[in-house]
């Protein structure tokens, strides 16, 4: 349903629309809870980009997505 979602709204918005960076949270967080690691990192790395591309590297918004990220790889002890 998010994959749809997705597509959907990446058709309307164009793929760097703002309001596609909580889609690509969501969908990171659902992927990993289903055991899909490497696609749900990719999914937290969209959303770091939209959100860089929005606000700049330093807002406090880019933050979400690095500890969603951060937090999988520690689930996986890995370090990347």
């Amino acid at each position: 349903a998010l994959d749809r979602a997705l597509s959907t709204s990446q058709r309307a918005l164009g793929p760097d629309a703002l309001e596609l960076a909580r889609v690509h949270l969501l969908r990171g967080i659902a992927l990993r809870d289903l055991g899909r690691v490497d696609e749900a990192l990719a999914a937290f790395a969209r959303d770091e980009q939209i959100l860089r591309g929005a606000f700049g590297d330093d807002h406090p918004s880019v933050v979400v997505p690095l500890n969603n990220r951060a937090a999988t790889l520690l689930d996986l002890r890995r370090a990347d």
